[in-house]
């Protein structure tokens, strides 16, 4: 009743489903269950074929193919009514079925790659309208590449190709109160203390329990939004991304052209458009205003941003549009976004980052070294502070201290602070948080296939299956684990050799450094480390990292860069960069680079598998500050 309400399309799904069988389609054969399969079909089309939100029945949900779904089909959806068509997906191309069988009018494969999705809705010898049963899985922080999706969703060209089914939609955890500090968190498989169980297989929503959106909303709202706006001349591949260029250095009058994707609204004369121009300057907009669509064309003179950029030509800047309703709808009240839309405003090439202000040379005081066996530190001459501008050691390499030059505040967590295995400062990282899909592979495939009892066979088959077809098929937790990149056991640092260089207003620290597998002695990465150190409080870092022949047959690395853990006191945060939300370089196309400013904990997600989250792209500069406004300013040039 909902859906006949708000309008929402609904495909009405059977309650059939025998995945948990081997072989899937078994039931769909056996005779003794022909009465199962039609009487719940027959069922659901009795109860609901007066909905005019269904388009389209589905016979069940990965139960192979058989005489039994054949005659649910012919015998009762076909009967009762012919007027929606059928669509059904039977396992898998791996186990039974490629979504184009007999059974159904929908091209609907499972988790096709994208060219294979392509490949489906181009073909020459086939009329019938693609709509992918599943191709994201929504397991916590997950659904990337849904933009390399939608290219071809929209692509008129492509009439065949309609989208498809994300699965799935909400989290369906279940409260509960700790037993040891009584804290409410949302259980799933196993925490009832139950044998038999799929993990949390049930937690793979864009939604929370309690229907708080994931990140990955964002991205897919933005992905079908309605309406699209491409600077006039562009071809489509020149607009896929969360951003497209407007040159303004001929004139600076803008003209877009608005792509009109819906299917009932003549003109857009329901949304109320507004625009605003945002620079890396300031957090607030450096100019704003509405505007209005005429057949299809939306016009801007923005000659006082011209002027602006002018005055500041290193600064970026960057036209934001929104479409919003001008009335309550019933499904959400006046103002609420519908569109956004961003493109960055170029007058001259700029790089992003006035250097001018990053000369560390300007007025910069002399520094002084002092080391030791293990370590060396960079004072300011004449300083009253006491505490080194940094400190780099001489065993592993790394920045182990970093404190300003005028409080001597230290910048980082104590070794007390950071972890058990007391590792402090800024080093080198090539592990992260694993991901619930980062541990999907043909090992969790073989874990569903054999009884819980038998589990501890899964290396030795994991192993086999490795050596006999080839480990790419095995998960990328498998392949980290496998080379100790793991971030419960992460690769040590070793220095091999230290260089020294003063130059009076800064000193050079080159530590040329092997990354080596923990507790043993195989070197994954050879790195050198550049230090600048400067008498301002400036350092500036830079590595070359060299892999090794070792990691050869590793299909990815999890991450390659330094982290730290910063003193406690530095939560608050700012940067500019993509923002607001969580986004990845696979996950941005929603996301608009500008100056944010949040706090750490407000930056985290809270998946309820922990895991990996809070990742923000395209960052020209983060800053981490006190209460006070001490702190520390990353900057990549």
């Amino acid at each position: 009743k909902l859906c006949d309400y708000y309008g929402l399309y609904v495909c009405d799904e059977a309650n059939i489903e025998t995945h948990g069988m081997m072989p899937m389609g078994r039931l769909a054969h056996e005779p003794s269950w022909h009465n199962s399969f039609v009487s719940r079909i027959t069922r659901m089309v009795g109860r609901d074929r007066n909905h005019a939100s269904i388009i389209l029945w589905s016979l069940g949900n990965e139960s192979g193919r058989g005489r039994n779904l054949n005659a649910a089909r012919r015998e009762v959806l076909l009967e009762l009514d012919d007027s929606r068509p059928i669509m059904y997906e039977s396992g898998g191309a791996v186990v039974e079925g490629v979504g184009r069988t007999e059974l159904t009018d929908v091209i609907c494969n499972m988790y096709p790659s994208v060219d294979k999705a392509v490949a489906l809705g181009t073909r020459t010898d086939e009329d019938r309208p693609v709509i992918l049963c599943e191709y994201s899985h929504a397991m916590g922080n997950s659904n990337g590449n849904l933009h390399l999706y939608f290219q071809h969703f929209w692509d008129p060209d492509k009439p065949r190709m309609q989208g498809g089914f994300i699965w799935d939609m909400i989290d369906q955890g279940l409260r509960k109160k700790s037993e040891v500090d009584g804290r409410e968190y949302y259980a799933y498989g196993g925490d009832y203390g139950e044998d038999v169980h799929d993990r949390q297989f049930c937690i793979n929503g864009i939604f929370s329990p309690d229907r708080e959106p994931h990140p990955a909303v964002f991205e897919l709202k933005y992905l079908q939004q309605p309406v699209e706006f491409r600077v006039m001349g562009m071809t489509a591949d020149d607009n896929n991304t969360s951003t497209s260029t407007v040159d303004l250095s001929t004139t600076p009058a803008v003209v877009l052209r608005a792509q009109n994707r819906y299917d009932f609204y003549q003109d857009l004369s329901h949304l109320h458009w507004t625009w605003n121009v945002t620079s890396s300057a300031k957090r607030e907009p450096i100019a704003r205003g509405n505007f209005e669509i005429v057949e299809d064309v939306a016009r801007f003179d923005l000659s006082s941003v011209v002027r602006s950029m002018t005055k500041t030509p290193s600064s970026e800047c960057f036209l934001n549009l929104r479409g919003s309703l001008r009335h309550d709808a019933t499904w959400a009240p006046k103002g609420h976004v519908v569109v956004t839309q961003q493109f960055a405003l170029c007058y001259q090439p700029t790089s992003g980052v006035d250097t001018s202000k990053l000369d560390a040379t300007v007025n910069c005081p002399v520094v002084r070294v002092l080391q030791n066996a293990d370590s060396v530190a960079v004072f300011q001459a004449g300083s009253t502070s006491g505490q080194p501008l940094a400190v780099i050691s001489k065993t592993t390499g790394t920045l182990l201290s970093m404190c300003t030059p005028t409080s001597g505040k230290e910048l980082f967590a104590s070794v007390s602070e950071v972890d058990q295995q007391g590792v402090a400062g800024m080093l080198p990282s090539y592990t992260r948080a694993i991901t619930d899909n980062d541990r999907g592979g043909v090992e969790l495939l073989l874990g569903f296939v054999f009884p819980e009892k038998f589990r501890f066979l899964n290396p030795v088959l994991f192993q086999g299956y490795g050596l006999t077809a080839g480990y790419g098929d095995l998960s990328h937790a498998w392949h980290w684990s496998l080379y100790g990149l793991l971030p419960s056991k992460p690769p040590t640092t070793k220095c091999k050799d230290i260089s020294i260089t003063e130059k009076g207003e800064y000193v050079q620290v080159d530590a040329e450094c092997i990354v080596v597998k923990s507790g043993t002695s195989t070197v994954l990465v050879k790195q050198t480390l550049t230090y600048k150190i400067y008498g301002n409080g400036q350092v500036h870092v830079s590595t070359r990292v060299v892999p090794q022949k070792c990691l050869k047959k590793l299909p990815s690395l999890a991450r390659v860069g330094l982290e730290a853990k910063l003193h406690s006191s530095l939560y608050n945060m700012t940067y500019f960069g993509a923002g607001p939300h969580e986004n990845y370089a696979d996950r941005k196309a929603f996301a608009e680079v500008g100056i944010y400013k949040t706090t750490v904990k407000e930056n985290e997600f809270d998946y309820i598998v922990p895991s990996e989250n809070g990742n923000k792209t395209d960052c020209r500069w983060a800053a981490f500050q006190d209460d006070a406004g001490d702190g520390l300013c990353i900057i990549s040039t």
